[in-house]
């Protein structure tokens, strides 16, 4: 997701969304985030990760712009093809403290780039 998409997604998140929805849109965005990321690295296209797995290129976009709703089963597809480990996010104590601060930081205005969302260690 490029800056200026992460901005506009961000900007429609905080009208009128619950702190749950918003949690909820959040997190599609940092998993988004995290698709397009490691593809990236790895050196695929869109298009190689949609033959990768099975499904089309406008799919893989669909992820990667946070417009989904993800399966469990589609996001353990997804993180055994890419090598990334859904669990951490879960269970880090660490994780769940960074993300909650990042959360807060959004709520309040504070200008953060996509970088710092996305960011994440799994100490």
């Amino acid at each position: 997701m490029r800056k200026k998409e992460f901005e506009s997604f961000v900007s429609k998140l905080s009208d009128s969304l619950t702190d749950g929805e918003f949690q909820l849109a959040t997190m599609k965005g940092l998993i988004a985030a995290k698709i397009s990321e490691t593809r990236q690295s790895a050196g695929l296209s869109q298009k190689e990760l949609a033959k990768l797995m099975g499904v089309s290129q406008g799919l893989v976009s669909r992820w990667e712009s946070g417009e989904v709703n993800f399966t469990l089963e589609t996001l353990v597809n997804i993180s055994q093809k890419l090598n990334i480990d859904i669990q951490s996010p879960f269970y880090s104590e660490k994780n769940q403290a960074e993300l909650s601060r990042r959360i807060a930081e959004i709520e309040a205005g504070v200008n953060i780039s996509i970088h710092d969302l996305i960011e994440v260690d799994d100490d």
